[in-house]
């Protein structure tokens, strides 16, 4: 990526708040919940 546009695009795409990081803790909880599940069955 060129060095204006890599900057723009992690502005754009990489929010780092606590909202967004509890977002996807519980995500990935569910995603191994569900893995889990189906190991089970």
């Amino acid at each position: 990526m060129s060095g204006r546009l890599k900057p723009q695009m992690i502005d754009a795409f990489y929010t780092d708040t606590d909202v967004w990081k509890e977002q996807i803790i519980s995500q990935v909880r569910q995603a191994l919940f569900q893995m889990v599940d189906g190991l089970n069955n």
